[in-house]
């Protein structure tokens, strides 16, 4: 019985460090191909809705509620954003690595899914490398939509709902 119970416990140990190491290596790995050395998050406090505009050329629709090209991203662009409503973030160190984490833990890709609401990206998340916008993610929690900008293409977090809740908290001060 008891050498039944020693097997047992080295079982359960065994898988707990390699769960431990498997994370480790994930995390290493992902920070590898990390391109940024400063993470700025912005959040919406006034609300913009008109449909009078040209969706297609005006800035501040496709920042708020439409699709932004990395043509849109440019030097001014975070002044753009306080210009448009938003309001720079000031977060813990702890918090703003907790955020980075859960965001960098998620892949990349193309959702299977549209919505048919309008979006509104509240959360906007810049990355920088030497002071220099390397990507921006955009989210919106109510309908459950992103995009992820960068200078060479343009995708999408693969998210489940629970990962926008997770994040809508997070974000919160």
């Amino acid at each position: 019985m008891s050498n039944k119970n020693t097997k047992n416990k080295f079982t359960i140990v065994f898988f707990i460090i390699g769960f431990i190491l498997t994370n480790s290596f994930m995390v290493s790995m992902n920070d590898a191909t990390v391109n940024y050395d400063n993470v700025e998050i912005y959040k919406l406090k006034k609300e913009f809705i008109s449909h009078k505009v040209n969706t297609k050329t005006n800035l501040k629709y496709k920042i708020i509620h439409g699709s932004t090209s990395s043509k849109d991203i440019n030097q001014d662009f975070e002044q753009k954003l306080l210009k448009f409503g938003y309001k720079k973030n000031i977060y813990y160190p702890e918090k703003l690595n907790e955020i980075n984490r859960t965001l960098n833990s998620f892949e990349n890709g193309a959702a299977q899914f549209n919505t048919s609401c309008l979006p509104t990206y509240r959360d906007i998340i810049i990355y920088k490398k030497n002071n220099e916008i390397t990507k921006i993610l955009k989210i919106c929690t109510s309908c459950f939509k992103n995009e992820v900008i960068t200078k060479n293409e343009k995708t999408e977090l693969l998210l489940f709902i629970a990962d926008y809740e997770l994040l809508e908290k997070m974000f919160e001060k």
